[in-house]
């Protein structure tokens, strides 16, 4: 997978197929996912949940669960849990209340984003050199440690 940001949308592109995660939806290939369901293109599952905070995107590709969550005040709970499984990539909202968030999802590798991510990387200690576009190893996704990633 190789991740970037362009118009304030974090960008993947994964067996050279395009997906975006926008503010409320994820577009995959042209098709724009913006509604609770299950839902499949091009080998990529995506489900997605309504929540009193906005919309929760569980997406499958590459033999990888990535969590998509745009708010910083969900607060997990097990369901929240069971609906996220194993998060290898976590794509969320970088602000301080994030911080909390993060750390109960336990993810692999993490790419925040928005205004605040250089104050949720603080919060976190971690002082994260920008990167025009990152390419996921299967290193990101072995291990105890998490990764994080900041995109320029």
């Amino acid at each position: 997978m190789e991740l970037y940001e362009k118009d304030g949308r974090i960008g993947i592109t994964s067996e050279k197929r395009e997906i975006f995660l926008g503010d409320g939806f994820v577009e995959i290939e042209g098709m724009k996912i913006d509604f609770p369901g299950e839902y499949e293109k091009s080998g990529i599952l995506v489900h997605v949940a309504d929540h009193p905070s906005g919309l929760l995107f569980s997406l499958r590709m590459e033999d990888r669960d990535v969590a998509y969550v745009e708010t910083d005040v969900l607060e997990i709970t097990e369901e929240i849990a069971d609906f996220f499984r194993d998060v290898d990539l976590l794509v969320l909202k970088g602000t301080k209340n994030a911080v909390k968030l993060f750390e109960n999802l336990e993810a692999r590798l993490v790419v925040p984003y928005g205004e605040e991510k250089d104050a949720f990387l603080a919060a976190l200690g971690q002082n994260v050199e920008p990167t025009a576009k990152y390419k996921t190893r299967e290193i990101d996704f072995e291990g105890e440690v998490t990764g994080f990633v900041r995109l320029a």
